[in-house]
């Protein structure tokens, strides 16, 4: 329909009904072209598909790295307080001993620094775990009125980080495979800018019908224009020729150099992402070495916390190594907990691999 919508052209109206087809008889005659478009319409969607990808998965990392630091600062936070009133108890006694005049004015004042201590420490903690709510709250989009669903977990519970990929499959960053769908998209974008210049000889073909009539306005335009009695239909062969000119040339030689930088930074972050994954798991490795030594650490102190407290009570012991004791096996056992959340989240970091089959 030719204008039918402008009034000072009414009487100029016509509507018809057409279909044209047309065929490469060179360029495209076995669909090259189409399957060129096709495999670049295929690159984009799964560049657009692992970009989402990747975004979801840091913020999932994101999640899980508050998710662990809020095990740990509640586990250090009930550690405090349980450090918090041993240490009360020491005081205590320390004070009756001081009173009965077993003890010293020095120990009284050492078992009340390990008070005050205990409770920055306590208070602190508190402090951080607060702080960390409030994260958890804002990644799940709670306000400060909706309760925290309980967060619970074993953060001494150890995730193998190759399980979740087939050992004969490449393991590589989702950024490194996004790179490597850049570069055959870039690719396909060179090859169609390659056969775009090409010569063509092209057979097409068209038949429509026509509505015109004599002293009719816009509405008749569509009133007849399924009508047969006046069609027109024409075959056309067409070839198609660009000369080589520095247009043709400068086009097809950036098109080449974009497809070889994206095949080089592809390459590159294909190398980035093997370190990064080898460096993944030897960082995990050693974290399995330090865990094993910081529990033994801790059973040890634990172990010779008891023995002090217990040759403090027979008056084989001094105060200041019984409080000495007290806090180193606190501080392993925090220690240790530490460690536990910094390997979770280590391995959360696994998120952003990949496997992709060997070609």
């Amino acid at each position: 329909l030719s204008n039918p919508a402008l009034t000072n052209y009414a009487k100029y109206a016509q509507g018809s009904l057409w279909v044209a087809i047309t065929q490469s008889l060179w360029k495209d005659f076995f669909g090259a072209a189409t399957r060129l478009r096709r495999e670049r319409d295929h690159l984009q969607a799964q560049s657009e598909s692992s970009q989402y990808d990747l975004q979801q998965k840091q913020l999932l990392i994101e999640a899980e790295s508050a998710y662990w630091d809020f095990i740990y600062l509640r586990e250090e936070f009930l550690q405090r307080k349980s450090s918090l009133e041993r240490a009360q108890k020491i005081e205590a006694w320390v004070r009756r001993r001081a009173g009965d005049g077993i003890a010293d004015h020095a120990d009284s004042l050492n078992a009340q620094a390990l008070v005050a201590t205990r409770q920055f420490q306590m208070i602190n903690t508190q402090d951080e775990l607060i702080a960390n709510e409030k994260k958890i709250r804002s990644l799940l989009e709670l306000t400060e009125n909706e309760k925290l669903p309980d967060l619970a977990g074993q953060i001494d519970l150890k995730r193998d980080l190759k399980s979740k990929f087939k050992s004969s499959h490449r393991i590589v960053r989702l950024d490194a495979y996004l790179s490597q769908l850049d570069a055959k998209n870039q690719e396909t974008i060179s090859k169609q800018v390659e056969d775009s210049f090409r010569p063509d000889l092209s057979l097409a073909g068209s038949y429509n019908t026509n509505s015109f009539e004599a002293g009719g306005d816009t509405a008749d335009a569509t009133k007849n224009w399924d009508k047969k009695d006046y069609p027109t239909s024409n075959v056309s062969l067409t070839w198609t020729y660009m000369f080589d000119t520095s247009v043709k040339s400068a086009a097809q030689s950036s098109a080449r150099k974009d497809a070889m930088a994206a095949h080089l930074r592809s390459q590159r972050k294909l190398l980035e992402s093997d370190l990064a994954w080898q460096e993944l798991l030897r960082r995990n490795t050693e974290l399995d070495k330090k865990v094993n030594a910081l529990r033994s650490i801790s059973l040890l102190q634990k172990e010779r916390a008891k023995a002090e407290q217990n040759k403090f009570s027979k008056g084989r012991s001094i105060t200041s190594n019984v409080i000495n004791s007290e806090q180193d096996a606190a501080e392993a056992e925090l220690n240790l907990t530490k460690l536990f959340a910094e390997q979770r989240k280590l391995e959360s970091q696994a998120q952003l691999f990949v496997s992709l089959e060997d070609q």
